[in-house]
């Protein structure tokens, strides 16, 4: 998990909303902010797996920009307010469900 938000709050939110992270990458921990790919390439690094195979989910421009800056696969969250239907994005998603189907095992 990458947020532009620093790693303490990224613990803290994903803590109270009960979700677990393997790797969580707080945007205190890359020196360029999104839209460079910094924090998407670190935690897929720290995943181990590359890049190409990473789906980055968000609903902010910066955040389909960094998806495709850092070759991954850009999902906007269309339910998020910052989504932009005009932003480029490779899949729109409508509800977060939907995630799901992009994982692949």
């Amino acid at each position: 998990m990458f947020t532009g938000a620093s790693s303490r709050a990224a613990r803290m939110l994903l803590k109270s909303a009960g979700l677990p992270a393997g790797v969580q990458i707080g945007g205190d921990r890359v020196s360029r902010p999104k839209p460079a790919p910094d924090g998407i390439l670190l935690a897929a690094g720290e995943l181990g797996i590359d890049p190409v195979d990473v789906a980055y989910v968000g609903d902010s421009p910066l955040d389909l920009r960094a998806a495709m800056a850092a070759g991954s696969r850009g999902a906007a969250a269309a339910w998020g307010h910052m989504y932009d239907p005009a932003e480029r994005a490779d899949v729109v998603l409508y509800v977060p469900l939907q995630a799901l189907g992009l994982l692949s095992v």
